[in-house]
């Protein structure tokens, strides 16, 4: 019989590359969840523009807006996020609801 510290010392986990884009924080935020970071943030022209451009075609207000309407804005989004970069070879990466709550706040303390 194989003991368990035998096992335990030929199998190890595969390391996660780090892009060189992340910082180290980010880096171990993927490792500890398995959770993209892009999907916590609003970045770039494209993103940014589209999100400006549905707050004001939706009238997306953080204080009045519950939580099954977050995720239904958040999935109207990752739609439009999509069919406006399906024509690109860039990488879509679908938001969650937290980076847009962020940017409805700092729009609201400007």
């Amino acid at each position: 019989m194989i003991s368990p510290a035998a096992i335990n010392s030929t199998v190890t986990p595969a390391p996660i590359p780090r892009l060189p884009w992340i910082t180290y924080s980010q880096h171990f935020f993927i490792i500890a969840t398995r959770i993209d970071v892009c999907v916590m943030q609003i970045s770039g022209d494209t993103e940014f523009y589209l999100f400006m451009d549905m707050r004001v075609e939706f009238t997306w207000i953080s204080f009045k807006i519950i939580p099954k309407q977050w995720i239904i804005a958040i999935k109207i989004y990752n739609n439009h996020l999509e069919e406006k970069s399906h024509g690109n070879s860039v990488k879509v990466v679908g938001k969650n609801p937290r980076p847009f709550f962020e940017s409805l706040v700092r729009l609201k303390l400007l």
